[in-house]
């Protein structure tokens, strides 16, 4: 008997989340990200590639060095917001 995975598809230089930072609404998936000392809703497009880890690969809405919240807190945009040490 023996286990193992098989990579079927690969992105090089991808950026991915953690699913639980990918929130939905009436208007489609969304993160909210800290900009400006401020919570902003950030429209994503997810791909179809998911990680073995469960990150789920973002097509468009995100830029190499944004700060995403990735825990499930009751933010809204538009609060106001400080990151702690990373």
């Amino acid at each position: 008997f023996a286990s193992g995975h098989i990579v079927a598809n690969e992105a090089v230089d991808a950026l991915a989340l953690p699913s639980e930072a990918i929130r939905r609404d009436a208007d489609g998936p969304y993160v909210l990200a800290i900009q400006q000392g401020r919570v902003r809703r950030l429209a994503v497009t997810p791909g179809s590639l998911t990680t073995l880890d469960g990150r789920v690969q973002i097509m468009e809405g995100i830029q190499p060095g944004d700060v995403v919240v990735t825990a499930p807190l009751r933010l809204e945009p538009d609060m106001a917001a400080r990151v702690g040490a990373l």
